[in-house]
């Protein structure tokens, strides 16, 4: 019976300030790297059999059969390369050129940081303590609604096609690694290759940035191959989910919570008494309820019904709301201190 490994997880990735920061220059460095990288790979691609011509008509040794084989692989492993890669440069331009699409749906969602594992535990998973909540924990953000039915195994196939760019360079890299151990072979064989070997050397090391610029900038990404799948699904914020999550925070650690609480074992028809860490989690997503249910009727008056789940066009709008209102406060604070001094 063959075993599969399926993992599905939340994680902000190790350099999120850089990716929102600095994602769209890194962006823009791994296009010029993958465009590089192609132009390498054609120059090998002609200059690889030069060799193998230079023997045509002669009478050929066991040796020289056994350098054509590794030609031939060679030019079939660059073909393979050269299309990989030039697909994730096409899937790469999309996703700079192109803005998001206004069906892609997202949750607005609670998360508890888990600080053995450094992932983030969503509200309705068991979490993997059961210490209280702290104010650093908590965190709020967007979760991408993944689309169709399609089972768990198959869970990396509803990401959209930028979350396949990672694992698109790392077989880049892997071909990489293969084509430069191959180059190794042919010069030690014959010192003709010499000069290639040393292009696909710094091919190999463009690509291993590639791999590192790629990793930086991706958000929601993963794959399923022979059994294995693994999707990382990316904690999404901005200057709204910032703001909802500093007034739970303050909400949820106030000295005089005590009505809140009252409240939520009203309105929850639970038997009110001391809250465990379960009783804390829930009582944050009331909080994350109630207040972005306010904020978004400041926001956009208009709506009759307000939920969770919000596609990117009002994540936008709630977001440049917010920041414009931020703006304008500080102004009038500005303003005011001014007066007064």
């Amino acid at each position: 019976m063959v075993k599969l490994l399926y993992k599905s997880y939340s994680s902000s990735g190790l350099c999120p300030e850089t990716y929102y920061k600095y994602g769209q220059v890194v962006a823009i460095l791994s296009l010029l790297l993958s465009t590089s990288t192609l132009l390498l790979l054609l120059i090998t691609l002609v200059d690889v059999g030069k060799g193998e011509d230079l023997q045509t008509g002669m009478l050929q040794s066991s040796e020289h059969q056994v350098e054509n084989q590794i030609i031939k692989v060679v030019k079939s492993a660059t073909t393979v390369y050269i299309i990989l890669q030039l697909l994730m440069l096409l899937i790469g331009l999309r996703h700079i050129m192109c803005s998001p699409s206004s069906s892609n749906t997202f949750v607005l969602t609670l998360g508890m940081k888990e600080r053995h594992s450094k992932t983030m535990t969503r509200y309705g998973a068991t979490a993997e303590t059961q210490a209280p909540v702290c104010k650093d924990d908590i965190t709020v953000f967007y979760h991408r609604v993944k689309s169709g039915n399609c089972p768990r195994p198959c869970e990396p196939l509803t990401l959209p096609s930028s979350g396949w760019l990672l694992p698109g360079q790392a077989a880049c890299l892997v071909l990489a690694v293969l084509l430069f151990l191959l180059h190794l072979g042919l010069v030690f064989r014959d010192l003709f290759y010499t000069t290639i070997t040393v292009v696909i050397l710094i091919n190999l090391i463009q690509q291993s940035l590639q791999v590192i610029l790629t990793y930086i900038n991706s958000t929601d990404t993963g794959f399923c191959c022979l059994g294995i799948s693994v999707t990382r699904w990316f904690v999404h914020v901005d200057f709204y989910t910032k703001l909802v999550q500093s007034l739970i925070s303050k909400k949820f650690h106030s000295s005089s919570n005590q009505p809140i609480i009252a409240e939520w074992f009203r309105s929850s028809l639970a038997q009110q008494g001391e809250l465990d860490r379960a009783g804390e989690v829930r009582l944050l997503q009331h909080l994350l309820e109630t207040t972005h249910d306010q904020l978004y009727r400041q926001a956009i008056p208009s709506c009759d019904v307000v939920s969770m789940f919000l596609t990117s066009r009002e994540m936008s709008d709630l977001n440049q709301y917010y920041i414009k209102d931020n703006m304008e406060n500080k102004e009038e604070r500005v303003l005011f201190e001014v007066s007064t001094n």
